[in-house]
């Protein structure tokens, strides 16, 4: 996780485990995300990792309530994502991040691709 975000972003960054958001969201995002805190350029982000696949309309709602209850901007971390939801998300400006694929942060300024997976 770590060297792909580095390798994209081009910058050295620090994920650590938050702990200090758990304790303030409901107990179904600790069974639903893994949450890590990245540090980049003086810049605190989060980091949400489904633990599962997940519908659209969960991430959103999800992603409004840990960015309410923490303060900071929340972008999501898969594995794996449809070329639909990766659509709506960029035009909704949610951000994300696609392993070896794709890197969205609009918070951030960076739309990144590493190769369109698409063919025709």
């Amino acid at each position: 996780m770590k060297e792909y975000i580095e390798k994209c972003l081009r910058h050295s960054i620090t994920i650590e485990e938050n702990v200090e958001v758990w304790d303030k969201l409901p107990l179904r995002y600790k069974g639903s995300y893994r949450l890590y805190s990245v540090y980049q350029n003086k810049v605190k982000w989060l980091l949400a990792q489904p633990k599962e696949d997940l519908r659209l309309t969960a991430l959103r709602k999800d992603r409004k309530q840990i960015e309410k209850v923490s303060g900071l901007n929340c972008a999501f971390y898969f594995t794996k994502l449809n070329h639909y939801s990766k659509d709506a998300m960029m035009n909704e400006g949610i951000p994300f991040i696609v392993v070896e694929k794709q890197v969205y942060l609009p918070f951030l300024g960076m739309i990144l691709s590493d190769k369109d997976d698409r063919r025709l």
